[in-house]
């Protein structure tokens, strides 16, 4: 990231940029785990760089049509943050409290 004097999003945003471009390698690092693995591709929790950059996407799609993947998307999330909402008196209203 110093060498090209970039932050961790910007880092994050190279990588992907470079996994599209190398496709080839990954397609190759990845093949032979098909037969016998379940693959799981863990992205950062920054959704701006998937939604404002399409690397993600790119690399995703090639490797979908290179490799004949079929994938699940799993949105994880802090139960903790959900909880917040329904801890705070001023809402209790609204979730049935007194």
């Amino acid at each position: 990231m110093a060498e090209h004097s970039l932050g961790p999003n910007g880092g994050l945003v190279y990588c992907m940029g470079y996994l599209e471009k190398n496709i080839d390698w990954l397609q190759a690092k990845l093949e032979p785990l098909l037969k016998d693995h379940y693959l799981l591709f863990d992205f950062p929790g920054q959704v701006e760089l998937f939604f404002l950059h399409s690397n993600a996407k790119n690399v995703i799609m090639k490797l979908i049509k290179k490799l004949n993947l079929r994938l699940t998307a799993v949105h994880l999330i802090d139960a903790h943050l959900c909880l917040q909402v329904l801890c705070c008196p001023q809402d209790q209203e609204v979730f049935g409290g007194h």
